[in-house]
Formats: C-alpha cells, structure tokens, sequence
C-alpha cells in the first residue's frame, strides 16, 4: 500500500512539472498513462494549449479545461460529428495529418510551380500502412513509407562518408536506403472527395 501512494506521489510531482513546461499556443501530443493524467489535471485552466490525445479520459479531463483544445473539441466546435471511442479519435486524427499533407503539397506546387509526384513519408509515421494509404489518396500521389529511422540512418551515412567509408554522393545514399526492405509503395485510390483539403 505505501509503495503505490508512493508511486502516486511521485507521478503527481512528475506530472505538476511536466505541465509547467507547456506553453500558451503549443500543440502536444499525450497518450492515456497515469502521468500524463496527472499532467492534464495540473494544468492552468486558462492555459491556451491544443492536445492531440486518443485517450478518452484525457480528452474528458481537459473539456473541465475552457482554454484547452483536443480533437473532440475542435470537432464539436467545428460543427463536425465529435469521436466517442478511442478508434474514433484516432481515425480523425489519420484524416487530418492526410487532409494536412495534401494542403501542405498544393501549396508547395503553387508556391514553387513545380508539380510534386511522390510523397516520402518518413520516420514513426511511415511505420503505418494504415496512414500511408490515407496520404496516398487524400495526396492523389504515389507513397513512398519508410524508412522509419530516417534520422538515424542519415546520421550514419553522414558518419560513414565523414570517415571516408562511403562516397559523397547523396544520390549513391538514396540508393542505398531504397535497397531497405522496410521501403514501402502505396499508390491512390479513386475516392470521391478524397482531394478536398
């Protein structure tokens, strides 16, 4: 018994802190642990923050919160159909980094008048197939996931050809990580609104 309120002693303290290193306008991302619902009930009501979550406890901790925005929220506010379940909100979540990526690239294309054919999707992201299709047709491009540890191996080739072990040439790199079995493909389906952004 004492080593549990122990624990809850300590995750309340570590939660008290970690709310006190969100700022007024940041964007965070929270999973469904017992700190990071202590970090959401010590926060400022007034604190002006957005918290993308498929905790529904968390998402409930945080409507007592005026300030705070999370997904449900925003739905509700944006007259959208607001998600119930875990899988609800994570669907929505998927849909709007999809929509999001495919505004970002006909912004790009504007912008540069330079037409965009394939979307690299890199990094935790590209782990999902899931995720990577929704892009391919809300993007109405080719897909091209993974490799999930882009920063690592990019650090590695940097290393390796710093030391001579590898030629200078990002080209010759791009190669080598395309050999990566874990490098997917996802072409777009005909979806009827699946453009709209």
């Amino acid at each position: 018994m004492q080593r549990s309120t122990h624990e809850t002693d300590a995750k309340t303290r570590i939660g008290q802190a970690a709310a006190e290193l969100l700022a007024p306008g940041e964007t965070t991302i929270l999973d469904g642990g017992t700190t990071t619902l202590q970090m959401v009930r010590s926060l400022n009501p007034n604190l002006s923050v957005t918290v993308i979550t498929s905790s529904l406890l968390i998402a409930t901790e945080l409507d007592a919160k005026p300030a705070a925005k999370t997904v449900v929220s925003l739905c509700r506010e944006t007259g959208q159909r607001e998600p119930s379940t875990p899988v609800e909100v994570a669907r929505v979540i998927f849909d709007s980094l999809a929509v999001a990526y495919a505004s970002a690239i006909q912004r790009l294309e504007e912008l540069t008048g330079r037409a965009i054919t394939v979307v690299h999707l890199v990094g935790g992201g590209s782990r999902s197939d899931f995720l990577a299709q929704l892009t391919a047709d809300a993007c109405q491009r080719d897909v091209v996931a993974g490799p999930a540890e882009a920063a690592v191996m990019g650090n590695a080739l940097v290393q390796a050809a710093t030391l001579g072990d590898l030629p200078r040439d990002r080209w010759a790199w791009r190669r080598l990580i395309a050999r990566d079995e874990e490098i997917r493909r996802f072409t777009p389906r005909s979806i009827r609104g699946a453009t709209e952004c």
